[in-house]
C-alpha cells in the first residue's frame, strides 16, 4: 500500500467462501484522503488474490472544492439522561458520497457529539451504546447543530447453555447473532464470548427485527439456529441451548511430490455453524513438526477443510463426512509445491462456479472456464434450485455448497432455473479438480 500523505490501515478478509474475495474487502481511509484500490491478480482471476493475499492500494489527498460542514447534537438514554461514550456514526445519503469515510465519534460527559469535515449533503446518523437499542436519525442536513438521538431499551435475550448428554452447564461459549434477511441470507450483527459457571448469557438492547442465534463451545458441535422476532418496545426473549459433542478430524499434511511432512501448515474448516446455517464459523489449527493436526468441535454432516503452507498451492479438500461425537482420520492431505517464481493458487474439486444466495436459491455469479459447470452449459445468472433431489432451502447454504462439492470425477444432478427464459431443467454436472 502506498500513500502520498499519511499511512493508512486496511483489513481484507480473503478466506475461501462462496463470494469472490474482492467483494469482501473493507478499506479504511482518512477522511481527507480518497481511497482507490487495485487487486493484483497475476493470472487474471480472483482466486489468485485469495491464495496469494496480495493487495495493492493507492491513496491520494482530496482537494475539497466546497466548504466542509459539521453535524452536532446529543445522545440520551430512554429517560432523557445524557450518555457519555455513546458511539455515533454517519453515512451520507444519495449519490454524493464522494468515497469519503467518516470514523465514529464518541459523546462527551454531557452526551454531546460533533461530526466534522462533511460535504454539504443529507446524512443518516446512528447512535449505539451497550445495553440499549440504537437510535437513528435520517436525512439530517449538514450544518445541523441540535440533533437528538434517544436510545431505547429494546429486547433482552437471555438463557442457559448446557451439555445435551449430561445437562451440565457449559461455562465457556460464544453466542452469534445475525439479522435474518431471507431464507438463506443473514447479516452479521454481533458475536459475544461468555464465561459463566452456570452457563448463563444475556444480551440487551436488541432493536426490532428478525434474528438468528447460534451458540458454539469448544469441543461441541454448534447449535441449530434459533430464529426469533423482536417487536417495537422493550421485551424479554428466553432461549436455552443444548450442545452435543462435535466431530473431530485428525491427520497429516504432506508435500505431494516428496511425501515430506509439512510443519506449520494451516488447516481450517471454514463453513457454517451447522449444515443448515449460513452463519460462518472458523475452526483452525497449525501442524506440528511431523505435519500432524487435529480439529475439534466440528458440526456433523458434509464438510470441507482448507489447507495452506508456505511454498505450496492452497487446497480445499471436500467430501468429508463428520459425525457428532466421532473422530475422522487419520487423513493425509497433500499440497502441490509451487515452482520457482510461481504465485500460489487455490486448488479445489467442484463444478467451477462461484455462488451467491438469493431468496431460497443459489445464483451462479461467476464461472471458471473449462470447468464442469461451464462444460454442462450453465451460465451466469442461472439459479440452482435443488441438488441430488434435495432443495437448496432444505440443505441450507453451506449444506448445498458441500453437496455440490465432492470427489474428483463424480457427477451430481441439479435442478436449474435458466436465466434466459426462467425455464426449469435437470442437468448433471461433473466435478473436477480446478486451480484458479
Amino acid at each position: 500500500m502506498t500513500s502520498r500523505s499519511r499511512a493508512q490501515t486496511f483489513a481484507c478478509s480473503m478466506q475461501p467462501r462462496a463470494l469472490p474475495p474482492w467483494r469482501r474487502c473493507r478499506i479504511a481511509s482518512h477522511r481527507t484522503i480518497a481511497a482507490s484500490f487495485v487487486f493484483v491478480l497475476p493470472k487474471g482471476h480472483g482466486w489468485n488474490a485469495l491464495a496469494s493475499r496480495r493487495l495493492e492500494i493507492h491513496l491520494s489527498a482530496l482537494r475539497p472544492s466546497v466548504e466542509l460542514e459539521s453535524i452536532a447534537g446529543r445522545v440520551l438514554d430512554p429517560q432523557g439522561t445524557p450518555i457519555e461514550g455513546a458511539s455515533v456514526s454517519v453515512r451520507s445519503r444519495g449519490r454524493r458520497r464522494q468515497g469519503r469515510f467518516h470514523p465514529d465519534v464518541r459523546s462527551n460527559p454531557d452526551g454531546q457529539f460533533q461530526i466534522t469535515d462533511l460535504w454539504p449533503a443529507e446524512y443518516d446518523l446512528r447512535a449505539s451504546y451497550p445495553g440499549y437499542a440504537p437510535a437513528k436519525a435520517d436525512s439530517i442536513p449538514s450544518g445541523s447543530s441540535s440533533v437528538v438521538l434517544k436510545l431505547s431499551l429494546g429486547t433482552r435475550l437471555s438463557g442457559t447453555v448446557r451439555d445435551a448428554a449430561t445437562r451440565a452447564p457449559i461455562a465457556a461459549f460464544t453466542l452469534s447473532l445475525q439479522r435474518v434477511r431471507g431464507p438463506l441470507s443473514r447479516d452479521a450483527l454481533t458475536s459475544v464470548a461468555f464465561m459463566d459457571g452456570q452457563g448463563k448469557y444475556e444480551i440487551s438492547g436488541l432493536p426490532p427485527g428478525n434474528y438468528a442465534a447460534i451458540v458454539a463451545g469448544y469441543g461441541y458441535s454448534p447449535s441449530a439456529e434459533a430464529i426469533f422476532t423482536n417487536e417495537e418496545g422493550p421485551s424479554d426473549k428466553l432461549i436455552d441451548f443444548d450442545l452435543k459433542k462435535g466431530a473431530e478430524l485428525f491427520g497429516r499434511v504432506v508435500d505431494r511430490k516428496s511425501g515430506a511432512a509439512l510443519a506449520r501448515a494451516q488447516v481450517y474448516l471454514e463453513g457454517q455453524l451447522s449444515s443448515a446455517s449460513v452463519i460462518s464459523l472458523l475452526s483452525s489449527t497449525v501442524t506440528d513438526s511431523a505435519g500432524r493436526f487435529e480439529l475439534r468441535g466440528l458440526a456433523g454432516g458434509l464438510g470441507s477443510v482448507t489447507v495452506s503452507a508456505e511454498g505450496h498451492h492452497t487446497r480445499i479438500v471436500s467430501g468429508l463426512q463428520f459425525e457428532n461425537g466421532q473422530r475422522l482420520g487419520p487423513v493425509e492431505l497433500d499440497l502441490t509445491p509451487t515452482a520457482e517464481g510461481e504465485e500460489p493458487t487455490l486448488e479445489l474439486t467442484g463444478i467451477g462456479a462461484v455462488l451467491m444466495a438469493r431468496n431460497d436459491v443459489l445464483v451462479i455469479s461467476e464461472l471458471m472456464p473449462g470447468a464442469g459447470a461451464a462444460q454442462a452449459g450453465l451460465v451466469v445468472g442461472d439459479e440452482i434450485l435443488s441438488i441430488d433431489g434435495q432443495t437448496v432451502l432444505e440443505l441450507g447454504f453451506n449444506g448445498a455448497v458441500q453437496h455440490i462439492r465432492g470427489p474428483e470425477g463424480t457427477c451430481v444432478p441439479m435442478t436449474i432455473r435458466r436465466a434466459a427464459d426462467r425455464s426449469l431443467i435437470t442437468i448433471t454436472v461433473c466435478r473436477q479438480r480446478v486451480r484458479g
